[in-house]
């Protein structure tokens, strides 16, 4: 048993192809069905049902898998103990997410860049199930993204959580008392669209309380929402953090509600690879986030 081998493993399992994998390790495909054959042989049990369109895991591969990854992840940091950070080098995919990219990322790069060099990032600002969706592809080495209800087969490290509070316009009359979802429901909402992690959980926060929004403006980017919101055009749900500024110029108010929307917690999920960036850049997000570790 190798550790070719349990890459091969791994990443058709992620991939669900065999060329795929092949793609992603660079190498061919019979050499990734040689390296998975040697691997049933040394274990003595059938990792993958080839029998369907699709390349799937059998329940002895599902079980294999979850070692195999941590067998990897220790390879990678012996690696790294080895080589040195310093010697370290190669390009890394990076997906974040919006919020992140508006407040902390800038010292990730700084911290990336003072350490590691020889490290060239390549980072892409998405929604969190297009970024995840892209990890599972092999499209990104690591993704930091936000859920309150995330599920993966990766690793992850925690990067904290933020409050998400509802922002509108100020019309210079003071809001009495904690709105509920009913009293906003009639309001226009300006908020993500369906392929958004957040939108199910907006649309539970109303529908709890017997609510449900009846105008819609969609938007996927938060900072075009924050706009529509200072332009009268309805209430929007946003992190503090995004709009500090437009609330302290007055150009937004917040709107205090009961319930209150729960934060968001984020997090870097990574692949777990030989010598993996990935992991590096998530240990240091991890380090430089500034979102609540509590």
């Amino acid at each position: 048993m190798n550790l070719r081998q349990l890459e091969a493993l791994v990443w058709v399992s992620r991939l669900k192809s065999f060329s795929a994998a092949a793609a992603q390790l660079n190498t061919t495909q019979p050499a990734i069905s040689i390296r998975v054959q040697e691997l049933e042989r040394e274990l003595n049990m059938r990792l993958f049902d080839r029998n369907r369109r699709r390349v799937s895991l059998t329940a002895e591969g599902r079980e294999c898998l979850a070692t195999a990854e941590r067998m990897i992840t220790l390879a990678a940091e012996l690696s790294a103990r080895g080589d040195g950070r310093t010697s370290i080098g190669g390009r890394v995919s990076l997906g974040i997410s919006e919020l992140i990219a508006h407040t902390w990322f800038s010292k990730l790069i700084a911290v990336m860049s003072e350490r590691y060099p020889e490290v060239k990032i390549d980072a892409t600002v998405d929604t969190t199930p297009t970024l995840v969706r892209g990890l599972d592809s092999g499209e990104f080495d690591v993704v930091l993204v936000g859920a309150h209800h995330l599920s993966t087969t990766h690793p992850t490290l925690d990067l904290g959580s933020k409050p998400f509070v509802w922002i509108a316009k100020p019309n210079g009359q003071p809001i009495e008392r904690p709105l509920r979802p009913r009293d906003l429901q009639s309001w226009r909402i300006i908020t993500w669209g369906k392929d958004a992690s957040i939108h199910q959980s907006i649309d539970k926060w109303f529908v709890e309380d017997g609510a449900y929004p009846i105008h819609r403006i969609t938007c996927n980017t938060a900072v075009t929402m924050a706009m529509l919101a200072a332009a009268g055009l309805g209430i929007s749900l946003l992190p503090r953090d995004l709009v500090e500024r437009e609330l302290s110029e007055g150009t937004l108010r917040i709107v205090p509600t009961e319930p209150v929307f729960e934060a968001v917690r984020y997090r870097a999920i990574y692949v777990p690879v030989p010598g993996s960036l990935g992991q590096i850049v998530a240990e240091a997000a991890a380090e430089v986030s500034s979102f609540d570790k509590g």
